[in-house]
């Protein structure tokens, strides 16, 4: 058995030296350290308390060892007060969970760290140091700014006076902070928009957002003060908190995950994002010794409103701890109550953050992943994130040290491509593990685009002619018609715009060439469909016949008649542009369609057993002029937001997101047979 120290500082022993409620507000209560020591027992350590650094010294001294300290010991005095504890557990060779001294010392300094962030390309608010009273006359910041001591936490020194909106007030504030907290002022431009903070479990690429949480103002007056210490400490008549999933917040994720990774942040803690008058999320500060307090610190209660209780996210903080220092990982429990058996533990296996991946890729991956999770948590599974990243030996550790019943396969790209999607179900096929979704040989089959198509041809189902330069072009040099060129393997739409689509196979040729050299992968150029576009949306387990959703037609309004009718990148990602908005599903048609909509039916049916498909699928169609329904894409593992596609048919079918995960689990039966 692991053995745990728990080093922290108890707000009590300071008060008792004198300090004042402020001063002291980053210390802890008993009911925390309570907690915490419960959480880790229950996940099975053994737990020895040690207190603060003062204690800490004297055990090391009497030569008393752990395994590992759970350290959330802020410290008293100095910028570099939080890296005490690391750097001497450092000197001693002891491992401790979260960061390691020198981030605490970047990350505790709030302007070193906006710089950082700054070469890096992180939106953060403009800002300035003053180190004294007179430097205040040097700042060249618009008005109106926001002022705070460098280098505090909880809130501490935010205030009446933080919201500056001239130069007098600037110099009072700055001299109050300077003489109450004897430490640089950091001045920012005021970021008007609004209040977020991520939750983080994990390091590097297996970094994973748990959740996005925003802060709402009961008043102007509390706005304006933000996070203030007040505000904080009479959160109950000053705040209120909801958990948000929106594109702003989406892209805050996104934000925040680049943060903690550039930062070298580790195994849990809160990043603080304000967005400015464009909606913009900026970064305001990191927190890698986020407050712990169940159902009052920000950090659990955000798990606790994603479904992730106290026991489970301190369980998931220690995995990552461990496997970070070397030390053999122990299974996360779950305090998971109101049901009559024992929870089945599922895994969520998701493709890990590229540093080349695509934002909306990322974005797509972190929505997924909490709404995904949140699901199955509410159907009473034990839910743990693994991410399928660049080394396959250290995800297949982590599956073996979890031992899932199941793992909830989300990986839509592996190694930057998804082309190699497949490689994950290969690789629970290998440990025997369950999986939701389509197989990895259906993965394989449909992972190219011109290998689809072959199948789709030789099996007699109608798909539009093509052209690759493996193939030449033989059997369609011949056709006189426009062309659009497409990646082999990516979806999302990459790469599609109006200048994908030419008058000739010999532009076509020209283009792909282009873009193979430009892009890299494999491209063809297929024959351009002037017509109609559908997709079908299909359900079911393995074995099962599928189950349809509602059928959606692509409607083109507003496009110009000889513009090319295509869902091109922008129409698909880009929220400005023309496409965007002039390209919606329709669910009613007309009784002169069901024929056609039979047909395709019919059709999806066909790729659904010609592939082996099963789970959650989408089969797009264009519709040729003569009215014959041809494939031109086969989606074997569609995305599950809310917006996406194959979620918004279920909507109309009445299917929540919790009942089309049901339907996605393998049952008991399938499980047990496994």
């Amino acid at each position: 058995m692991i053995t745990i120290g728990l080093t922290y500082d108890l707000k009590d022993d300071y008060l008792a030296l004198g300090l004042s409620k402020e001063e002291a507000a980053e210390f802890d209560v008993p009911e925390t350290i309570d907690a915490l020591e419960n959480a880790l027992t229950a996940n099975g350590y053994r737990v020895e308390r040690i207190g603060n650094i003062t204690a800490l010294v004297s055990r090391l001294a009497a030569g008393r060892r752990w395994d590992i300290v759970f350290n959330i010991c802020e410290g008293l005095k100095g910028v570099a007060r939080e890296a005490q504890v690391p750097a001497l557990l450092e000197a001693y060779g002891i491992p401790c969970v979260f960061s390691d001294a020198a981030v605490m010392v970047l990350c505790l300094d709030k302007a070193l760290a906006k710089r950082v962030l700054v070469d890096a390309g992180i939106p953060t608010a403009r800002f300035a140091v003053v180190r004294k009273v007179a430097d205040a006359e040097g700042v060249n910041l618009p008005y109106p700014l926001f002022v705070k001591p460098i280098a505090e936490g909880t809130g501490k020194g935010i205030g009446p006076r933080s919201f500056v909106p001239n130069p007098i007030e600037l110099r009072r504030a700055c001299r109050h902070l300077l003489d109450k907290f004897r430490q640089p002022v950091l001045v920012e431009e005021y970021l008007p928009g609004r209040d977020l903070t991520v939750g983080i479990i994990g390091q590097g690429d297996e970094a994973v957002a748990i959740g996005i949480m925003e802060t709402f103002y009961r008043s102007d007056n509390d706005r304006l003060q933000g996070q203030s210490y007040f505000n904080k400490t009479n959160w109950e008549d000053t705040l209120s908190y909801a958990v948000v999933n929106d594109p702003v917040a989406q892209q805050a994720a996104v934000t925040a995950l680049d943060a903690w990774r550039l930062l070298g942040c580790v195994d849990g803690g809160r990043v603080d994002l304000r967005c400015d008058l464009h909606g913009v999320p900026h970064f305001l500060e990191v927190n890698p010794l986020a407050g712990m307090r169940p159902g009052y610190s920000d950090y659990p209660m955000l798990a606790e409103h994603m479904g992730i209780d106290y026991v489970t996210l301190i369980g998931r903080i220690m995995q990552a701890a461990c496997r970070r220092n070397g030390l053999s990982t122990v299974p996360v429990v779950s305090a998971v109550r109101g049901t009559d058996r024992a929870a089945e533990t599922v895994a969520v296996l998701f493709s890990g953050a590229d540093a080349g991946a695509r934002t909306e890729d990322n974005q797509d991956t972190l929505v997924q992943l909490s709404e995904i999770s949140a699901a199955l948590t509410s159907l009473k599974y034990r839910v743990h994130q693994v991410a399928f990243g660049p080394s396959v030996s250290g995800v297949e550790q982590q599956l073996r040290d979890l031992r899932p019943d199941c793992v909830f396969n989300l990986v839509e790209t592996a190694a930057g491509t998804d082309r190699l999607q497949y490689t994950a179900t290969a690789l629970l096929d290998y440990l025997a593990i369950p999986y939701t979704g389509a197989s990895t040989a259906a993965l394989a089959a449909l992972s190219s685009k011109v290998q689809m198509k072959y199948v789709l041809e030789s099996a007699g189902v109608a798909t539009p002619r093509y052209y690759c330069r493996v193939a030449g072009r033989n059997g369609v040099h011949h056709l006189n018609c426009r062309w659009i060129v497409k990646s082999d393997s990516e979806h999302a739409s990459v790469g599609l715009d109006a200048a994908s689509v030419v008058s000739s196979l010999s532009l076509a040729e020209r283009l792909i060439i282009d873009k193979e050299q430009r892009s890299g992968g494999r491209w063809f150029a297929e024959q351009y469909i002037d017509g109609r576009e559908f997709n079908l949306a299909l359900i079911g387990r393995a074995g099962e016949e599928p189950r349809f959703l509602p059928p959606a037609e692509i409607v083109f309004e507003d496009y110009p008649v000889e513009a090319v009718k295509i869902v091109d990148y922008d129409a698909k990602w880009n929220a400005s542009s023309f496409g965007y908005g002039a390209t919606q599903r329709r669910y009613r048609f007309p009784a002169h369609d069901i024929p056609l909509v039979e047909q395709m039916r019919d059709i999806s049916l066909r790729c659904w057993d010609l592939f082996g498909i099963c789970g959650a699928a989408r089969v797009d169609f264009r519709v040729d002029r003569a009215g014959v329904p041809m494939v031109v894409d086969i989606n074997p593992n569609p995305g599950l937001t809310s917006d996406a596609g194959f979620m918004a048919a279920a909507a109309r079918q009445g299917l929540t997101l919790r009942e089309v995960v049901r339907q996605l689990m393998p049952s008991r039966k399938q499980l047990c047979s496994a």
